[in-house]
């Protein structure tokens, strides 16, 4: 499930956190959203963020389409698209009655009917296949109503094609939902609860099944709020402030798809209690009628342990493929840290698919080393400390306290790796920034990425480190099974496992990793199982210039 934030709409003096954003980029998080109403526009912010960042996706939430017409729309996302090397996606909204023609001054017309003819009509420009021609309710192209000139002409985009650029639009209405899972890419819905997904995914089925398509081709990106205090029910109340805006003055009263949303998650009498206030006019009233149960049904607020817990159902909506984003609206530098930490927490592996024999082993995900006791990890690491005699020497730098250290009890450990979530190659002794630039240039992701290694030293030895007395050959593949289903389930573009011994490393290719060979200096440990181990071994004069050089550091 990826993860990305929500920029917000801002208020009289528009501000954009980049501060807050460079963070999320630096996490690993895969998409920043910005949003329009009737004062900031959505695209100017997108192309500000986009011009101070590297690697995070940037996509608007929503820009309404009646303020722009497609081929507007198209020009837009494809000049954003090039410049920031495929970093933009399209999302759009056909807005309420209200603001269209309020603030738009046009018909409000056929939201359905527009949405169609407006993806139609960009991915015709995206496509490029053709001058663009349409004929529809909404748009005719080129324009042949009775008040044109008649001199237009069917055209096709300077810019070179790009279907690759991603179309979401924003619904929460049972036929919204329909269209968007057959004609787009993904889905905005507003709010979302977990155990509530049928109000959703009814819909959504109907518009895959249309459309050929099947949820892997479709993403579902809800927009959840989270806010992390020890007060759950002041973490609850610029929630149940923006609920309580939607829910009762979205709209006119019958003509208000959020409080029909609302209704249709269980909460009918408490929607219409919240317009009759917010429409007579009343400020607090509305924000105190939204229920605990919806802010906590939809949002994740309270105390962090309380969050973790609820995150649990959010996580299994992932792991379903029932929702593939979260879109996090969290003001909070420390609650986008804790959060990212929390989703790679505890992934949940399996041996299916890998062509390894079953075996009753279970493969688990842990967020550090200090989630294994120090016998457990030290009897895979370093097996011949307890003074069996495995063949294999002991390794200092893959011990359980020299890895403790440098972050700051299970039962049965057969099997451990130090892998490490990196945004970036240093203090690997691999150089692997070309390979970096090839694969942004042809548009990937290369960072973050999963490093298999010691860090700040070369030191060459075993990477999979497994029991000798679990007397089972195939734990090393096990493993090296669990590394590509970590990455595959963070979506991350790589794992590298670096200064492996050359066993290990024969059997790493056996299982496909690709496999470099180049000149590198290796350090080899001489069977030291200390530093006064290797200090003994040298000359008197190289020992008293060691020991000053360290009193001195």
């Amino acid at each position: 499930m990826k993860l990305g934030i929500l920029n917000g709409i801002g208020g009289k003096v528009l501000s954009i956190d980049m501060e807050r954003i460079k963070a999320a980029e630096s996490m690993g998080y895969d998409s920043v959203w910005t949003a329009e109403a009737y004062g900031s526009d959505a695209v100017t912010p997108a192309a500000w963020i986009l011009a101070q960042t590297d690697k995070i996706k940037v996509g608007t939430a929503i820009m309404q389409m009646p303020g722009r017409s497609p081929a507007c729309s198209a020009m837009t996302a494809m000049t954003l698209n090039q410049l920031s090397d495929g970093r933009f996606i399209v999302g759009l909204g056909a807005s309420g009655p209200q603001v269209v023609e309020g603030w738009h001054g046009v018909a409000y017309g056929r939201p359905i009917t527009r949405t169609k003819e407006y993806i139609e009509i960009m991915q015709k420009i995206f496509n490029r296949e053709a001058p663009v021609e349409h004929e529809g309710f909404h748009y005719s192209m080129p324009y042949s109503a009775d008040d044109g000139t008649g001199l237009g002409k069917s055209l096709k985009s300077i810019l070179q094609a790009d279907p690759s650029i991603k179309i979401y639009t924003a619904s929460i209405t049972p036929k919204g939902l329909e269209t968007s899972a057959e004609v787009a890419d993904g889905v905005f819905p507003i709010w979302m609860s977990p155990e509530k997904s049928e109000v959703l995914m009814t819909s959504i089925q109907k518009g895959l099944d249309k459309s050929g398509k099947t949820m892997m081709d479709f993403d579902v990106a809800p927009f959840v709020t989270v806010v992390i205090g020890d007060d759950v029910d002041h973490c609850r109340m610029p929630i149940k402030g923006n609920m309580a805006l939607y829910i009762g003055g979205m709209g006119a009263r019958k003509n208000n798809f959020y409080n029909d949303y609302a209704k249709a998650l269980g909460y009918e009498e408490a929607a219409v209690k919240i317009q009759d206030l917010f429409l007579a006019g009343k400020k607090d009233e509305p924000m105190a009628a939204v229920p605990d149960e919806l802010v906590d049904a939809c949002h994740l607020v309270g105390p962090a342990g309380r969050i973790k817990e609820r995150l649990q159902v959010w996580k299994e909506a992932g792991n379903s493929g029932m929702i593939g984003s979260m879109l996090l609206g969290a003001g909070q530098i420390e609650a986008l840290s804790w959060w990212r930490a929390s989703s790679f927490k505890g992934f949940g592996l399996n041996l299916k698919g890998t062509g390894i024999s079953n075996q009753s082993y279970t493969l688990k995900a842990c967020e550090g080393i200090h989630e294994i006791s120090q016998q457990d990890w030290d009897a895979c690491a370093n097996p011949g400390r307890s003074g069996a005699d495995t063949g294999i020497p002991f390794d200092p730098f893959l011990s359980h306290a020299f890895l403790s250290a440098l972050e700051h009890e299970t039962k049965g450990v057969v099997g451990v790796v130090p892998m490490y979530l990196k945004s970036h190659s240093q203090g690997e002794y691999v150089f692997d920034y070309s390979w970096a630039d090839a694969f942004e240039r042809a548009g990937g992701r290369y960072y973050p990425k999963l490093q298999v290694s010691v860090p700040f030293t070369p030191a060459t030895g075993r990477r999979l480190l497994t029991r000798p007395d679990a007397e089972d050959p195939e734990l090393e593949k096990y493993l090296l099974s669990g590394l590509m289903q970590v990455a595959e389930q963070m979506e991350v573009s790589s794992v590298h496992i670096t200064f492996s011994d050359k066993h290990q490393w024969d059997k790493m290719g056996e299982l496909g990793f690709l496999q470099r060979t180049h000149n590198q200096f290796h350090w080899k440990n001489d069977n030291y199982s200390n530093f006064d181990d290797f200090l003994a071994a040298l000359s008197s004069k190289k020992r008293k210039n060691i020991k000053r050089e360290r009193r001195g550091a």
